[in-house]
């Protein structure tokens, strides 16, 4: 095959997003707004990706990223982990405690407002460890 043949697809650099809309989405994020609540936004507003599809949380990282901003987990609370805590030694499971923070409307780890029992005893047992009762896995 000849390497003179004719290119395919978009020519490099088509997907690249605007240096303001870049500039934008690390004002947002810095502001507290998750991956998700960004790409949700940017999609409401109709704001087209560099591919013209809706915003993914995974977008919205590698555009931080390119851009030299960190994105670890959301971070929870400090009053939310007090809840946890709370909760658990007065006895209450983990998906008991789970299904209250869901009902209650609080972000977890990934900014969603659903939680899950093991998240819950993720951030019990890194409270009992001593470690941050924050966000990796």
């Amino acid at each position: 095959m000849d390497n003179d043949a004719v290119q395919r697809g978009r020519s490099p650099g088509s997907y690249e997003v605007s240096i303001d809309l870049r500039k934008r989405i690390v004002k947002m994020y810095k502001s507290g707004l998750t991956l998700l609540d960004i790409a949700l936004k940017l999609t409401e507003e109709g704001t087209p990706t560099a591919r013209d599809r809706k915003w993914y949380q995974g977008t919205i990282r590698t555009i931080l990223h390119q851009m030299g901003v960190s994105t670890g987990r959301y971070k929870v609370p400090d009053f939310i982990r007090d809840i946890i805590m709370e909760m658990h030694q007065q006895g209450m499971g983990y998906n008991q405690i789970a299904k209250f923070l869901t009902e209650q409307g609080f972000k977890n780890t990934r900014g969603k407002k659903r939680w899950h029992a093991s998240t819950v005893s993720r951030i019990v047992r890194k409270v009992v460890d001593g470690e941050e009762a924050e966000d990796t896995e």
